[in-house]
Protein backbone atom coordinates (compact mmCIF):
# COMPACT_ATOMS: atom_id res chain seq x y z
CA UNK A 1 0.00 0.00 0.00
CA UNK A 2 1.04 3.35 -0.39
CA UNK A 3 2.35 3.48 3.44
CA UNK A 4 5.04 1.03 2.84
CA UNK A 5 5.79 1.84 -0.92
CA UNK A 6 9.37 2.38 -1.15
CA UNK A 7 9.58 5.26 -3.29
CA UNK A 8 12.51 7.34 -4.46
CA UNK A 9 12.44 10.55 -5.78
CA UNK A 10 15.15 11.24 -8.77
CA UNK A 11 15.91 13.09 -11.70
CA UNK A 12 16.40 11.51 -15.40
CA UNK A 13 18.35 13.48 -18.11
CA UNK A 14 18.89 12.39 -21.38
CA UNK A 15 22.29 12.15 -22.21
CA UNK A 16 22.91 9.70 -25.36
CA UNK A 17 24.73 7.35 -25.23
CA UNK A 18 23.92 6.90 -21.23
CA UNK A 19 20.96 8.37 -19.87
CA UNK A 20 22.21 8.30 -15.65
CA UNK A 21 19.70 8.31 -12.89
CA UNK A 22 20.48 10.14 -9.76
CA UNK A 23 18.80 10.16 -6.29
CA UNK A 24 19.98 13.49 -5.36
CA UNK A 25 23.42 13.87 -6.31
CA UNK A 26 24.50 9.99 -6.09
CA UNK A 27 24.77 7.89 -9.27
CA UNK A 28 21.80 5.50 -8.44
CA UNK A 29 21.64 3.16 -11.66
CA UNK A 30 22.50 3.44 -15.56
CA UNK A 31 19.41 2.96 -17.55
CA UNK A 32 20.47 3.32 -20.81
CA UNK A 33 19.45 -0.23 -21.71
CA UNK A 34 16.63 0.20 -19.34
CA UNK A 35 14.85 2.94 -21.10
CA UNK A 36 11.94 2.55 -23.62
CA UNK A 37 9.09 4.40 -25.15
CA UNK A 38 5.56 3.46 -25.60
CA UNK A 39 3.24 5.72 -28.15
CA UNK A 40 1.05 7.56 -25.39
CA UNK A 41 -2.03 6.41 -27.40
CA UNK A 42 -1.39 2.98 -27.23
CA UNK A 43 -0.23 3.03 -23.30
CA UNK A 44 -3.92 3.53 -21.64
CA UNK A 45 -3.63 0.04 -19.60
CA UNK A 46 -0.63 1.70 -18.33
CA UNK A 47 -1.70 5.22 -17.60
CA UNK A 48 -4.58 4.06 -16.05
CA UNK A 49 -2.71 1.58 -13.61
CA UNK A 50 -0.21 4.09 -12.70
CA UNK A 51 -0.77 7.97 -13.57
CA UNK A 52 -3.24 8.33 -10.66
CA UNK A 53 0.19 8.04 -8.38
CA UNK A 54 2.45 9.99 -9.78
CA UNK A 55 2.85 13.88 -9.82
CA UNK A 56 3.97 15.34 -13.08
CA UNK A 57 5.10 18.64 -13.54
CA UNK A 58 6.57 20.92 -16.67
CA UNK A 59 10.39 19.85 -16.61
CA UNK A 60 13.29 22.18 -17.57
CA UNK A 61 14.42 20.98 -20.54
CA UNK A 62 15.04 17.33 -20.80
CA UNK A 63 14.43 16.41 -17.17
CA UNK A 64 11.48 15.03 -15.39
CA UNK A 65 10.84 14.24 -11.57
CA UNK A 66 10.10 10.78 -11.51
CA UNK A 67 8.74 7.61 -8.67
CA UNK A 68 9.89 4.50 -8.21
CA UNK A 69 6.44 2.65 -7.36
CA UNK A 70 8.10 -0.38 -5.48
CA UNK A 71 10.58 -3.35 -6.35
CA UNK A 72 9.31 -4.87 -9.54
CA UNK A 73 6.92 -2.22 -10.95
CA UNK A 74 7.46 0.09 -13.90
CA UNK A 75 8.08 3.74 -13.68
CA UNK A 76 5.78 5.84 -16.09
CA UNK A 77 6.78 9.61 -16.19
CA UNK A 78 6.66 11.72 -19.26
CA UNK A 79 8.68 15.36 -20.01
CA UNK A 80 5.71 17.18 -20.75
CA UNK A 81 4.78 18.71 -23.07
CA UNK A 82 5.33 15.43 -25.15
CA UNK A 83 3.80 13.11 -27.76
CA UNK A 84 4.81 9.89 -25.87
CA UNK A 85 4.77 8.19 -22.64
CA UNK A 86 7.95 6.80 -21.08
CA UNK A 87 8.27 3.24 -19.32
CA UNK A 88 11.18 2.28 -17.40
CA UNK A 89 11.65 -1.35 -17.14
CA UNK A 90 12.44 -2.21 -13.25
CA UNK A 91 16.27 -2.44 -12.49
CA UNK A 92 15.77 -6.08 -11.53
CA UNK A 93 13.80 -7.46 -14.30
CA UNK A 94 17.26 -5.71 -16.40
CA UNK A 95 19.73 -8.02 -14.23
CA UNK A 96 18.10 -11.16 -14.13
CA UNK A 97 17.80 -10.98 -18.07
CA UNK A 98 20.47 -10.77 -20.92
CA UNK A 99 18.82 -8.09 -23.31
CA UNK A 100 20.52 -8.14 -26.36
CA UNK A 101 19.23 -5.45 -27.57
CA UNK A 102 20.09 -2.35 -26.14
CA UNK A 103 23.81 -1.95 -26.21
CA UNK A 104 22.42 0.70 -29.32
CA UNK A 105 20.96 3.82 -27.76
CA UNK A 106 17.39 4.76 -29.67
CA UNK A 107 15.21 7.92 -29.17
CA UNK A 108 11.36 7.88 -29.71
CA UNK A 109 12.42 9.98 -32.88
CA UNK A 110 13.86 6.98 -34.94
CA UNK A 111 10.44 4.96 -33.67
CA UNK A 112 8.30 4.06 -36.55
CA UNK A 113 4.82 2.21 -36.63
CA UNK A 114 4.93 -0.77 -35.10
CA UNK A 115 3.83 -3.18 -37.64
CA UNK A 116 6.98 -1.13 -39.76
CA UNK A 117 9.31 -2.12 -37.57
CA UNK A 118 8.45 -5.65 -38.02
CA UNK A 119 8.33 -5.66 -41.12
CA UNK A 120 11.68 -3.97 -40.72
CA UNK A 121 12.94 -6.61 -38.82
CA UNK A 122 11.70 -9.37 -40.60
CA UNK A 123 13.60 -8.11 -44.14
CA UNK A 124 17.03 -8.23 -42.07
CA UNK A 125 16.05 -11.69 -41.00
CA UNK A 126 15.54 -12.76 -44.22
CA UNK A 127 18.48 -11.59 -45.68
CA UNK A 128 20.98 -12.94 -43.09
CA UNK A 129 19.21 -16.01 -43.63
CA UNK A 130 19.61 -15.97 -47.01
CA UNK A 131 23.32 -15.62 -46.39
CA UNK A 132 24.72 -18.02 -43.56
CA UNK A 133 21.26 -20.48 -43.24
CA UNK A 134 21.28 -24.07 -45.18
CA UNK A 135 19.01 -24.19 -48.05
CA UNK A 136 16.24 -26.21 -46.16
CA UNK A 137 16.70 -24.50 -42.66
CA UNK A 138 18.86 -27.02 -41.13
CA UNK A 139 21.91 -25.58 -39.90
CA UNK A 140 23.13 -21.96 -39.17
CA UNK A 141 26.63 -20.25 -39.97
CA UNK A 142 26.83 -18.74 -36.61
CA UNK A 143 30.73 -17.53 -36.81
CA UNK A 144 29.66 -16.21 -40.31
CA UNK A 145 26.64 -14.30 -39.30
CA UNK A 146 28.73 -12.59 -36.33
CA UNK A 147 31.31 -11.16 -38.23
CA UNK A 148 29.27 -10.22 -41.16
CA UNK A 149 28.20 -6.52 -42.11
CA UNK A 150 24.79 -8.01 -41.93
CA UNK A 151 24.41 -8.47 -38.52
CA UNK A 152 25.31 -5.01 -37.76
CA UNK A 153 22.23 -3.74 -39.18
CA UNK A 154 20.23 -6.39 -38.21
CA UNK A 155 20.72 -4.97 -33.98
CA UNK A 156 20.15 -1.63 -35.05
CA UNK A 157 17.09 -2.74 -36.23
CA UNK A 158 16.70 -5.07 -33.26
CA UNK A 159 17.23 -2.21 -30.84
CA UNK A 160 14.00 -0.56 -32.42
CA UNK A 161 12.16 -3.45 -31.40
CA UNK A 162 12.32 -1.11 -28.30
CA UNK A 163 10.08 1.12 -29.25
CA UNK A 164 7.25 -1.34 -30.74
CA UNK A 165 3.54 -0.86 -29.05
CA UNK A 166 2.29 -4.55 -29.02
CA UNK A 167 -1.24 -4.17 -28.48
CA UNK A 168 -1.72 -2.38 -32.18
CA UNK A 169 -0.79 -6.42 -33.81
CA UNK A 170 -3.56 -8.78 -34.78
CA UNK A 171 -3.37 -12.11 -33.37
CA UNK A 172 -1.64 -13.23 -37.26
CA UNK A 173 1.00 -10.52 -36.79
CA UNK A 174 1.78 -11.34 -33.37
CA UNK A 175 2.01 -15.22 -34.10
CA UNK A 176 4.41 -14.42 -37.41
CA UNK A 177 6.16 -11.76 -35.19
CA UNK A 178 7.04 -13.49 -31.68
CA UNK A 179 7.81 -16.70 -34.01
CA UNK A 180 9.98 -14.57 -36.12
CA UNK A 181 12.16 -12.66 -33.05
CA UNK A 182 12.44 -16.16 -31.00
CA UNK A 183 14.73 -17.15 -33.89
CA UNK A 184 16.47 -14.72 -34.67
CA UNK A 185 17.11 -14.39 -30.68
CA UNK A 186 18.07 -17.53 -30.36
CA UNK A 187 20.86 -17.14 -32.86
CA UNK A 188 21.60 -13.77 -31.86
CA UNK A 189 22.06 -15.34 -27.85
CA UNK A 190 24.41 -18.03 -29.97
CA UNK A 191 26.52 -15.16 -31.27
CA UNK A 192 27.02 -13.39 -28.48
CA UNK A 193 26.64 -15.24 -25.29
CA UNK A 194 27.83 -18.71 -26.78
CA UNK A 195 26.53 -21.91 -27.17
CA UNK A 196 24.66 -23.82 -24.42
CA UNK A 197 26.42 -27.00 -24.28
CA UNK A 198 24.70 -29.13 -21.34
CA UNK A 199 20.96 -29.25 -19.41
CA UNK A 200 21.85 -26.51 -16.99
CA UNK A 201 23.49 -23.93 -19.78
CA UNK A 202 20.51 -24.79 -21.81
CA UNK A 203 18.19 -23.71 -19.25
CA UNK A 204 19.36 -21.18 -17.94
CA UNK A 205 20.06 -19.86 -21.74
CA UNK A 206 16.25 -19.96 -22.49
CA UNK A 207 15.86 -17.99 -19.41
CA UNK A 208 17.80 -14.98 -19.59
CA UNK A 209 18.68 -14.37 -23.31
CA UNK A 210 16.21 -11.88 -24.01
CA UNK A 211 15.36 -8.86 -26.02
CA UNK A 212 13.20 -5.52 -24.91
CA UNK A 213 10.71 -5.24 -26.65
CA UNK A 214 7.56 -2.61 -26.12
CA UNK A 215 9.12 -2.03 -23.14
CA UNK A 216 8.77 -4.94 -21.49
CA UNK A 217 11.81 -7.84 -21.12
CA UNK A 218 10.60 -10.98 -23.15
CA UNK A 219 13.21 -13.87 -23.10
CA UNK A 220 13.23 -17.10 -24.80
CA UNK A 221 10.86 -18.77 -22.34
CA UNK A 222 9.00 -15.59 -22.61
CA UNK A 223 8.14 -15.64 -25.92
CA UNK A 224 7.61 -19.56 -26.42
CA UNK A 225 5.85 -20.41 -23.16
CA UNK A 226 4.19 -16.78 -22.30
CA UNK A 227 3.21 -15.49 -26.02
CA UNK A 228 3.20 -18.07 -28.00
CA UNK A 229 1.72 -21.32 -25.89
CA UNK A 230 -0.81 -18.80 -23.97
CA UNK A 231 1.06 -18.62 -20.80
CA UNK A 232 1.58 -22.15 -19.71
CA UNK A 233 4.03 -23.92 -17.62
CA UNK A 234 7.78 -24.51 -19.29
CA UNK A 235 8.64 -28.31 -19.56
CA UNK A 236 10.77 -29.59 -16.89
CA UNK A 237 9.75 -26.99 -14.51
CA UNK A 238 8.83 -27.62 -10.63
CA UNK A 239 5.09 -28.88 -10.36
CA UNK A 240 4.54 -24.77 -8.31
CA UNK A 241 5.75 -23.16 -10.65
CA UNK A 242 2.96 -21.77 -12.30
CA UNK A 243 2.56 -20.17 -15.36
CA UNK A 244 5.24 -18.15 -17.27
CA UNK A 245 3.17 -14.62 -16.41
CA UNK A 246 1.56 -14.12 -13.50
CA UNK A 247 -1.66 -12.49 -13.54
CA UNK A 248 -0.61 -8.96 -12.40
CA UNK A 249 2.58 -8.99 -15.11
CA UNK A 250 1.52 -6.53 -17.75
CA UNK A 251 3.39 -8.84 -20.58
CA UNK A 252 0.08 -10.84 -19.88
CA UNK A 253 -2.23 -8.84 -22.15
CA UNK A 254 0.09 -9.98 -24.92
CA UNK A 255 -0.26 -13.95 -24.87
CA UNK A 256 -2.06 -15.39 -27.42
CA UNK A 257 -5.52 -15.89 -27.24
CA UNK A 258 -5.56 -19.28 -29.20
CA UNK A 259 -2.72 -20.62 -29.08
CA UNK A 260 -1.40 -23.16 -31.78
CA UNK A 261 0.35 -26.22 -31.45
CA UNK A 262 2.03 -25.63 -34.51
CA UNK A 263 4.32 -23.08 -33.31
CA UNK A 264 6.24 -26.31 -32.39
CA UNK A 265 7.34 -26.77 -35.77
CA UNK A 266 8.33 -23.30 -36.21
CA UNK A 267 10.39 -22.53 -33.65
CA UNK A 268 13.88 -23.72 -33.87
CA UNK A 269 16.57 -23.76 -29.87
CA UNK A 270 19.46 -24.43 -32.20
CA UNK A 271 19.29 -28.26 -31.88
CA UNK A 272 20.11 -30.66 -34.89
CA UNK A 273 16.41 -32.14 -33.68
CA UNK A 274 14.65 -29.05 -33.95
CA UNK A 275 12.56 -27.93 -36.83
CA UNK A 276 14.22 -26.06 -39.70
CA UNK A 277 14.19 -22.33 -39.49
CA UNK A 278 11.50 -20.35 -41.44
CA UNK A 279 10.56 -16.98 -42.05
CA UNK A 280 7.07 -16.08 -41.40
CA UNK A 281 4.70 -13.34 -42.74
CA UNK A 282 1.13 -12.15 -40.63
CA UNK A 283 -0.50 -12.93 -44.68
CA UNK A 284 1.33 -16.47 -44.96
CA UNK A 285 1.55 -17.40 -40.93
CA UNK A 286 -1.30 -19.91 -40.81
CA UNK A 287 -0.74 -21.54 -43.98
CA UNK A 288 3.01 -21.74 -42.73
CA UNK A 289 2.18 -23.72 -39.85
CA UNK A 290 0.05 -26.05 -41.56
CA UNK A 291 2.54 -26.80 -44.31
CA UNK A 292 5.48 -26.68 -41.15
CA UNK A 293 3.35 -29.08 -39.31
CA UNK A 294 2.69 -31.70 -42.19
CA UNK A 295 6.87 -31.57 -42.96
CA UNK A 296 7.61 -32.10 -39.33
CA UNK A 297 5.74 -35.26 -39.00
CA UNK A 298 6.38 -36.81 -42.32
CA UNK A 299 9.87 -36.75 -40.98
CA UNK A 300 9.18 -37.46 -37.21
CA UNK A 301 5.90 -39.72 -37.50
CA UNK A 302 6.99 -43.25 -37.70
CA UNK A 303 4.41 -46.01 -37.86
CA UNK A 304 4.51 -49.55 -37.45
CA UNK A 305 1.20 -51.05 -37.87
CA UNK A 306 2.47 -54.79 -36.91
CA UNK A 307 4.27 -53.75 -33.75
CA UNK A 308 1.36 -51.48 -33.13
CA UNK A 309 3.90 -48.62 -32.28
CA UNK A 310 4.13 -45.22 -33.43
CA UNK A 311 7.60 -43.19 -32.93
CA UNK A 312 7.56 -39.32 -32.06
CA UNK A 313 9.78 -36.18 -32.11
CA UNK A 314 10.26 -35.77 -28.03
CA UNK A 315 8.60 -32.60 -29.02
CA UNK A 316 5.17 -34.62 -29.00
CA UNK A 317 6.49 -35.75 -24.92
CA UNK A 318 7.34 -32.74 -23.70
CA UNK A 319 4.36 -30.47 -25.07
CA UNK A 320 2.12 -33.26 -25.21
CA UNK A 321 -0.83 -31.42 -23.39
CA UNK A 322 -0.59 -28.97 -26.33
CA UNK A 323 -1.90 -31.67 -28.83
CA UNK A 324 -4.59 -33.29 -26.70
CA UNK A 325 -5.53 -34.37 -23.59
CA UNK A 326 -5.26 -38.04 -23.88
CA UNK A 327 -2.94 -40.33 -25.95
CA UNK A 328 -5.81 -40.77 -28.37
CA UNK A 329 -6.40 -37.54 -28.81
CA UNK A 330 -2.26 -36.44 -29.47
CA UNK A 331 -2.39 -39.50 -32.30
CA UNK A 332 -5.82 -37.95 -33.81
CA UNK A 333 -4.45 -34.37 -33.67
CA UNK A 334 -0.81 -35.80 -35.24
CA UNK A 335 -3.12 -38.04 -38.01
CA UNK A 336 -4.52 -34.78 -39.62
CA UNK A 337 -0.86 -33.65 -40.80
CA UNK A 338 0.06 -36.81 -42.26
CA UNK A 339 -0.05 -38.07 -45.95
CA UNK A 340 -3.69 -39.77 -46.48
CA UNK A 341 -2.17 -43.41 -46.76
CA UNK A 342 -0.27 -42.92 -42.90
CA UNK A 343 -3.64 -40.95 -42.19
CA UNK A 344 -5.69 -44.37 -42.23
CA UNK A 345 -2.94 -46.65 -41.27
CA UNK A 346 -2.83 -44.48 -37.69
CA UNK A 347 -6.46 -44.06 -37.73
CA UNK A 348 -7.00 -47.95 -38.06
CA UNK A 349 -4.24 -48.56 -35.40
CA UNK A 350 -6.15 -46.03 -33.08
CA UNK A 351 -9.04 -48.79 -33.21
CA UNK A 352 -6.48 -51.02 -30.80
CA UNK A 353 -4.18 -50.27 -28.30
CA UNK A 354 -1.33 -48.47 -29.36
CA UNK A 355 2.30 -47.88 -27.89
CA UNK A 356 4.47 -44.48 -28.08
CA UNK A 357 7.89 -44.63 -28.22
CA UNK A 358 9.86 -40.93 -28.64
CA UNK A 359 13.04 -40.73 -30.17
CA UNK A 360 16.07 -39.25 -28.62
CA UNK A 361 16.84 -35.64 -28.58
CA UNK A 362 19.76 -34.30 -30.88
CA UNK A 363 20.90 -31.36 -28.62
CA UNK A 364 24.41 -30.90 -31.07
CA UNK A 365 23.91 -27.11 -32.38
CA UNK A 366 22.83 -27.00 -35.46
CA UNK A 367 25.71 -25.00 -36.71
CA UNK A 368 27.20 -25.66 -40.32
Amino acid sequence: DDQTMQELIGYITFAPPRIPLYVGETLFQSVRSQICFLPAASANFLKKRFLPRLNFFRPPRFQTRIRFLGEGKPVLFSPRPSPVIFLLAPVTDMVKNKALNTSISVSPLEGAASKDIAAQLQRQILSLYGEFLAEDGSAVDYEGIGKSEGFKEYKKTAALLQLIDLSTLSEDEKTAFFINVYNALHIHGVVEVGEPRNLLQRLRFYKTVAYIIGGYTFSLNGIEHGILRGNKTAPGSLPFSGPQFRSSDPRASFVCKTPDPRIHFALNCGAQSCPPIRVFTPANVLTALDLAARAFCANEVELDEQSKTVTLSKIFDWYKGDFGSSKAERLRWIAEYLAEEDKATLLRMLQGSVRIKYRKYDWHLNSK
